[in-house]
């Protein structure tokens, strides 16, 4: 309910635009030119003109609008979208689609916290979020998992992780800040064996574990 709002919302938007060409809905089934984009500081042009580039040369329709700010709206950059219609000189048959954006706020640094069994080299090296990035709390959520998995690696089983951010001097920049809570390391010290009658454990120690094949799989040589 709240995207067919949005996109509602959008299609009035450009409504008002048009009204000031023909009429409200002079903009349908014109054939889009190009797109413009106003308010991009981090956010990629390129990735986002090729986004849409399969728009391009198309007629203008309420399907084929969700489509493309379904699109933008799926990266997570922005705080707010803002659609323009306009028409284009050279030819009345065409519309040109300008975006006026406002977005996320971005990471200026990425810190750890709390980490002394793991280096803080390895935990960055292990997660996706870098200084310069447009914040998205989905894919930072995703690296709370990374960096758990990172220390059940390292023999840290009981560890938590979690995140936050402050804001920095530049209301457009955040601070990231991973927080670890290691617990204590495990490590395997012996091996003890049970019903091994005939096999001593020394040897069971010494032999590789079997390999494991899915059934109805059959294993071929080269």
């Amino acid at each position: 309910m709240k995207r067919l709002f949005l996109a509602l919302a959008l299609i009035a938007a450009f409504g008002t635009l048009g009204a000031q060409a023909t009429s409200d809905d002079w903009f349908w089934g014109k054939t889009i030119a190009s797109v413009q984009w106003e308010g991009l500081k981090k956010a990629n042009r390129g990735e986002l003109d090729s986004l849409l580039r399969a728009y391009m040369g198309k007629p203008f329709t309420e399907e084929l609008w969700l489509e493309m700010q379904s699109k933008l709206y799926e990266l997570d950059w922005f705080d707010s979208i803002e659609p323009q219609a306009l028409p284009r000189p050279e030819s009345k048959d065409q519309l040109v689609i300008k975006f006026v954006v406002v977005e996320k706020p971005s990471i200026l640094s990425v810190r750890v916290s709390g980490n002394s069994g793991v280096r803080t080299s390895d935990i960055l090296a292990a997660i996706g979020a870098k200084g310069g990035d447009i914040y998205n709390a989905a894919k930072v959520g995703l690296d709370d998992v990374a960096i758990k998995k990172l220390y059940t690696e390292k023999g840290y089983p009981d560890a938590a992780v979690s995140h936050d951010t402050t804001p920095s001097d530049d209301p457009s920049l955040i601070v990231l800040t991973f927080r670890v809570t290691e617990g204590s390391q495990v490590s395997l010290r012996t091996i003890k064996f049970t019903g091994n009658g005939a096999v001593s454990a020394k040897t069971l120690k010494g032999r590789p574990l079997p390999e494991r094949r899915l059934p109805g799989i059959e294993a071929r040589g080269e």
